[in-house]
């Protein structure tokens, strides 16, 4: 009687992998993991560098926009900031003072006394990060708005208040345009400065702030208009 083939299995017959494709197969797997790795570093640290700068350039448009609204309000700029002399008005443990503006404003305003804007090298152990700061010197406002009054209702405490800090120490061109004529500083190592036309009608704002996280600074520009129509009629000739 015919009898089918039966199939024969070794002894030695094996299945899976050996120990070398093992061996190859990991190290590939942790290439190509030390790889992933290494990306997301540097996407994470790109990440991180990009929301520095926005944070950075964030501030830096607020306190332009804050100086510029200021600017638009004032019955006049002065296109020769007063020297600070005995630097009393300055903030406290704050060094070498440098004005850049000062603004007269509107006598409904109230305000007999400018308001000033200048840079200096922050107190050593302030929360404010240099190399310089940009301070005020005014009154306060309300949340409306309006400047806080004193203790009467005709009078005003004015104050140092810092606007932005982190602001540069780089020398900056001062290349102000054809219509603008007085440059603020003429010639001083500093990352805010202002050019103001003659009849001090508009005035252009530049400021640079250092990042956080990258080694590029942040640059801002922007020409404000007085809203006052008063104009000067000669242009001053600043001293540098």
């Amino acid at each position: 009687m015919y009898q089918p083939p039966t199939k024969s299995f070794s002894k030695h017959s094996t299945s899976g992998f050996t120990l070398i494709e093992l061996v190859l197969a990991l190290a590939m797997a942790t290439i190509f993991l030390g790889l992933v790795g290494s990306g997301l570093v540097i996407v994470t640290k790109q990440d991180r560098a990009a929301a520095a700068d926005r944070s950075s350039r964030y501030e830096l448009q607020r306190a332009l926009g804050f100086i510029g609204n200021e600017v638009q309000m004032a019955q006049s700029v002065n296109p020769c900031p007063p020297d600070f002399g005995g630097v009393s008005i300055t903030a406290n443990g704050s060094t070498n003072p440098y004005p850049v503006l000062s603004l007269t404003m509107p006598i409904e305003s109230g305000l007999t006394e400018p308001i000033i804007y200048y840079v200096a090298t922050p107190p050593a152990k302030s929360p404010w990060s240099g190399p310089l700061v940009i301070y005020r010197w005014g009154p306060t406002l309300n949340l409306n708005g309006a400047y806080s009054q004193g203790s009467s209702a005709t009078s005003y405490s004015y104050y140092n208040e810092v606007v932005v800090d982190k602001i540069t120490a780089n020398q900056l061109s001062n290349n102000c345009d054809a219509v603008f004529t007085a440059a603020i500083p003429a010639n001083h190592p500093q990352g805010f400065s202002a050019c103001v036309e003659p009849n001090g009608m508009a005035v252009k704002l530049a400021v640079t702030r250092s990042s956080d996280h990258t080694s590029r600074d942040i640059s801002l520009n922007s020409v404000f208009s007085r809203r006052s129509r008063s104009v000067s009629t000669t242009a001053p000739t600043c001293p540098p």
